[in-house]
C-alpha cells in the first residue's frame, strides 16, 4: 500500500524492507522484541498498515508494516490503555478519511513482533517493500502473563548474564572467568547470539544492573553507547519478558552455539 506520512523527516531514511530482503533474503523472518507502533492506517476492512523508524545495527530505516484484521483485533483486545483503545477505534471507523488513520506517537504501543518482507510496491514517488506481520503481542500482556502466573524461568541456570542493547536482550552469556579487580564491571563470558547459531564470542564485557547504571558509567560516555550485560537475577520484569521469549524462540540455536564451545546449557 502507499505509505502514509505522519512525520515528514521519516522519509529521509532508506526503506527497511528493501535493505532486509537484499541482505538476508525475502524468506528470512524478522523478529523484534521491542517494536514500537506509532500509528495505524486502515487501508480496507481487512488490511491495516503502520510506519515507523527502526534502528537496526546502528542505522536508522523507515519500516512499513502491514497486518490483517485478526491481528488488529488482537492488538485492540490486549491494549490496556482504555483511552488510546477508544481513540484508535473511533479514528479508524471515520468514513470521511481515506485511508482512516490515527497517530499516537506520544504514546506508542510496544510489541513483540515477528514479520516477513512482503512483495515490492511502488508509486509515482517511491518503491519499497512492506513487512507483513506474522504475529505480535503487546509487551504489557506478555509482562502481565509472566508476573500474574508466576511462571518459573525456562532460561537454564548456567546462563548468568543477558547481553543487552539499550533495554533489549540480543544474546545470552555464560560466565567463564572472574571480574577484573581494577574494574568490577568487566566480566569474562561466552556470548551466543540467536542469529548466529553455532558461533559463540568469548571475551570481556561490561556488566551493569540496568540501563540507567550503564548509561551513567564512564565507559558508556567514553564509547558513546555500547552493548552491555545484565546479570539474569537483576533483570527487570520487562527485560525478563523479552529474554524469556527470546530463549523460547531460539533455544535450539543457542544450545547448539554453547555446545560448540563445550558448554552444557
Amino acid at each position: 500500500m502507499k505509505k502514509h506520512n505522519n512525520i515528514q523527516e521519516a522519509f529521509i531514511y532508506p526503506d527497511f524492507g528493501t535493505f532486509y530482503s537484499e541482505t538476508f533474503g525475502s524468506e528470512t523472518v524478522y523478529n523484534s522484541y521491542s517494536h514500537r507502533l506509532h500509528n495505524i492506517a486502515k487501508v480496507d476492512e481487512s488490511l491495516f498498515s503502520s510506519i515507523s523508524i527502526v534502528d537496526f545495527e546502528g542505522q536508522k530505516f523507515l519500516m512499513s508494516l502491514d497486518f490483517g484484521l485478526k491481528l488488529y483485533e488482537q492488538l485492540i483486545k490486549e491494549l490496556e490503555n482504555k483511552e488510546l483503545k477508544k481513540r484508535i477505534k473511533k479514528e479508524l471507523s471515520d468514513k470521511n478519511k481515506s485511508p482512516a488513520y490515527v497517530d499516537f506517537t506520544d504514546n506508542p504501543i510496544e510489541l513483540i513482533l515477528e514479520a516477513k518482507a512482503g512483495k515490492p510496491e511502488s508509486n509515482q514517488n517511491e518503491s519499497y517493500i512492506p513487512f507483513v506481520a506474522l504475529s505480535f503481542s503487546s509487551i504489557s500482556s506478555i509482562k502481565d502473563s509472566i508476573e500474574n502466573e508466576c511462571l518459573n524461568t525456562i532460561i537454564p541456570p548456567q546462563i548468568t548474564h543477558v547481553l543487552m542493547t539499550n533495554n533489549t536482550p540480543i544474546a545470552f552469556a555464560v560466565q567463564r572467568g572472574k571480574q577484573k579487580k581494577n574494574d568490577p564491571n568487566i566480566i569474562n563470558v561466552y556470548v551466543c547470539y540467536p542469529d548466529m547459531p553455532g558461533f559463540c564470542d568469548h571475551g570481556p564485557v561490561y556488566t551493569f544492573k540496568n540501563l540507567k547504571e550503564a548509561k551513567n558509567s564512564f565507559i558508556w560516555k567514553l564509547l558513546g553507547g555500547m552493548d552491555y550485560a545484565i546479570p539474569v537475577n537483576d533483570l527487570g520484569s520487562e527485560n525478563y519478558a523479552y529474554a524469556e521469549l527470546m530463549w523460547q524462540d531460539n533455544e535450539d540455536k543457542l544450545r547448539a552455539g554453547f555446545g560448540s564451545k563445550g558448554i552444557k546449557v
